[in-house]
C-alpha cells in the first residue's frame, strides 16, 4: 500500500513526537551510551517534542512539514526549510524520521 504524503498540522503533533522519540530509539540503540539514549526518548522527552511541533505548525516558519500516513497512521515526517548555511540552495532538509516499520518501502521517497 503507497504512503499518503500530507502537509503536517498541529493536529499531528503527538504522532510526530511519537515518531521522533521511537525512531531515536530504534535507530540509536547500542550506538549512543543508553543514559543519553534514555534522556531522549523518555516520556519527558516526547512531551517536550510534542509541545515544540505544536508551536511550531501552529505559526509561519517558513519551513514545510510533512507527515506520511499508512492506513490512517502517521508512520513517518519531514521537515525543509531555507538553507541555514548553504548559499545558492533554495531549501534544505531539516528532518527526517520514520517508524522502523515504515524504512525500506519508500517513505523517505515519497517525503522527499
Amino acid at each position: 500500500m503507497p504512503f499518503l504524503v500530507r502537509p503536517a498540522t498541529p493536529a499531528d503533533a503527538p504522532a510526530i513526537a511519537h515518531i521522533h522519540v521511537t525512531s531515536w530509539r530504534e535507530t540509536y540503540t547500542g550506538l549512543m551510551p543508553e543514559d543519553f539514549l534514555a534522556r531522549m526518548t523518555d516520556e519527558a522527552a516526547r512531551e517536550r517534542r510534542e509541545a515544540f511541533w505544536t508551536r511550531h505548525l501552529g505559526t509561519e516558519t517558513g519551513e514545510v512539514v510533512l507527515v506520511a500516513e499508512r492506513e490512517r497512521e502517521v508512520v513517518a515526517f519531514a521537515s525543509a526549510g531555507p538553507p541555514r548555511d548553504h548559499p545558492g540552495v533554495d531549501a534544505e532538509l531539516l528532518t527526517i524520521y520514520a517508524l522502523r516499520a515504515a524504512q525500506g518501502r519508500g517513505v523517505g521517497r515519497a517525503l522527499m
